[in-house]
């Protein structure tokens, strides 16, 4: 039984087609994998599926009563409650059906007329609520959270602890085990497997396989794929191609498919290449130009097959050192890690890497291995600071990236890093959610004059120096609050409103943030302004502007993205 279904539905930006005709439907029950690279389309096509957006053309349906669950990519639980108590909210109507089953006890223990049919139709009540409250779990449901809450990496310990003291990582745990506690019909999850160590990730496979209702997961993740999805969906240069079978296969389908549409085109090609040349050839001659004739009509009706394209770029990169390295390229001997002596992460440690080693560090979340790695390099450079830290800006769908060197070995890059040169340096955890975006960006338009002024809270500014009225358009965190004035007046206007009305960061934490620091930039062709680790502002051509932001935060220019 088909529960969702997508029918040649289309996608247009400012008259530019994305995607069209694109089709696609979900069986009860189904185990759907939806792949592509990025940029494809795939998070438009979900938002379209989950009615957050609707097509240009076409239709999305849905089988009525069906309960839909979406969890978008590194999209955490903004909670105030405990850890358990959220988990128990996914069974809030369990939770009220059990205490109206407390309550018709009550009722049928201070009966006295048995007789009556009021006496009759309770019971008949209180078996219809017994059934149901099994049905739903009722019995178990506690278990239930338990079990889930240890497959992702919560003990008891952290069953009190309010969701907002939690880590990033760990919230957006919590997030997909809350999705599954609630068991919709069908469940979308969008790069699910980040956050998640590898003990993790195998319980949740272990879990998938055996959901009952209907999955529709986009990944890169090859090998979870395998293991979770008997179906792929493959978007691609602007239309999705359906595969039965796991990642693996669908590999294997898709080689074999471009292989068979190069050879159908490479022997068009070379027909086509026979017809033109006899055209050209006999076309003039009185004895062969009816032959020539007809070759070109044959040529002018025929459905020219378009060559299949490559999709599988790579990128390459080389580097050169100062100087060779060693054999031993490096030794950690004994290590204590910690915050400090009473909060021990790891003792004993030792690590030998010599040249040409390929080494991976592996371990459950919050065991100590991005504390390591900072250890090391602060070892390795002098530097007194943590450099390495996870974060969800800027939102990338992959988790890695692998680019293959010449001699058969990897860079592997875990996008999401925050730099040295970003925001979140200088804002305190609280403060952080005004930049770190938690949906899709919507982007803002401002008709600026010459001589105006855009802050974006007290964080930064964009001043509109010289060129003509213009649309100039902003993408920052939905709700980082961006006012508007005069250029002349800018200066007194931040002395004045800042940590007030120009917000974040509040009054307290306004001394934390550096100076504001000027660049100025002279455009000439349509580009994005980008304050890193903030966002950005997309300006025309043919304009003088400048953007603020706190001294160490890096200002710099790309050509539009948009």
């Amino acid at each position: 039984m088909i529960i969702l279904q997508a029918s040649n539905v289309a996608r247009r930006f400012s008259g530019v087609t994305f995607f069209e005709n694109i089709s696609m439907q979900i069986q009860d029950k189904g185990r759907v994998g939806l792949v592509g690279r990025n940029g494809a389309g795939k998070s438009t096509l979900l938002k379209m599926l989950i009615g957050e957006t609707q097509p240009d053309e076409g239709t999305i349906s849905m089988k009525k009563g069906i309960k839909l669950a979406y969890l978008a990519q590194n999209s955490g639980l903004d909670s105030d409650l405990s850890v358990y108590n959220e988990m128990l909210d996914a069974f809030s109507d369990v939770i009220a059906l059990e205490k109206k089953m407390r309550d018709m006890e009550t009722k049928i223990a201070s009966a006295t007329d048995y007789e009556s049919d009021e006496y009759a139709s309770l019971l008949s009540a209180y078996d219809q609520a017994q059934h149901d409250f099994s049905e739903k779990n009722g019995y178990g449901y506690e278990a239930t959270i338990r079990s889930v809450l240890h497959g992702f990496g919560f003990d008891e310990s952290f069953y009190d602890q309010k969701i907002q003291s939690l880590s990033g990582g760990q919230r957006t745990r919590l997030a997909i085990a809350k999705q599954l506690l609630e068991t919709p019909d069908l469940l979308i999850l969008d790069e699910p497997t980040n956050h998640l160590d590898m003990q993790t990730l195998a319980w949740l496979e272990q879990y998938l396989q055996n959901y009952q209702g209907a999955l529709l997961i986009v990944s890169h993740d090859r090998y979870f794929l395998d293991r979770v999805v008997t179906e792929i969906y493959d978007m691609h240069s602007g239309v999705l191609d359906h595969y039965t079978g796991n990642y693996s296969r669908f590999m294997e389908l898709k080689a074999a498919k471009v292989l068979q549409e190069q050879k159908a085109f490479d022997k068009q090609q070379e027909e086509i290449a026979k017809l033109e040349d006899f055209v050209n050839r006999n076309i003039v001659r009185a004895s062969t130009t009816k032959r020539a004739q007809s070759r070109r009509k044959q040529l002018e009706r025929m459905e020219r097959l378009e060559a299949p394209k490559n999709e599988s770029g790579v990128a390459h990169i080389q580097f050169s050192a100062d100087e060779e390295s060693g054999n031993e390229v490096m030794r950690v001997n004994e290590v204590k890690l910690g915050y400090d002596l009473a909060n021990v992460l790891a003792d004993h440690v030792n690590i030998e890497v010599d040249k040409q080693h390929a080494v991976a560090l592996v371990g459950p979340n919050g065991i100590g291995k991005s504390t390591l790695i900072n250890q090391i390099i602060k070892d390795a450079t002098g530097d007194n600071k943590d450099v390495i830290t996870t974060s969800r800006f800027p939102g990338t769908t992959l988790d890695r990236i692998e680019i293959p060197l010449d001699d058969d070995t990897f860079i592997i890059d875990t996008p999401g890093i925050i730099h040295q040169d970003q925001m979140a340096h200088y804002l305190t955890p609280k403060d952080l959610k005004y930049v770190s975006p938690q949906k899709e960006l919507k982007p803002k338009t401002y008709q600026l004059n010459p001589q105006q002024t855009l802050f974006m809270g007290a964080l930064a500014r964009f001043d509109f120096i010289q060129g003509e009225k213009a649309g100039i358009t902003a993408y920052f965190e939905n709700n980082l609050m961006i006012h508007r004035t005069k250029l002349e007046k800018a200066d007194e206007f931040y002395s004045k409103h800042a940590g007030e009305l120009l917000l974040p960061p509040t009054t307290e934490n306004l001394d934390m943030l550096p100076p504001l620091q000027r660049h100025e930039f002279k455009v000439t062709e349509k580009t994005d302004i980008v304050i890193d680790g903030l966002g950005w502002i997309t300006v025309p051509a043919n304009t003088v502007v400048a953007g603020w932001a706190p001294e160490g935060v890096s200002v710099l220019t790309r050509r539009a993205m948009i």
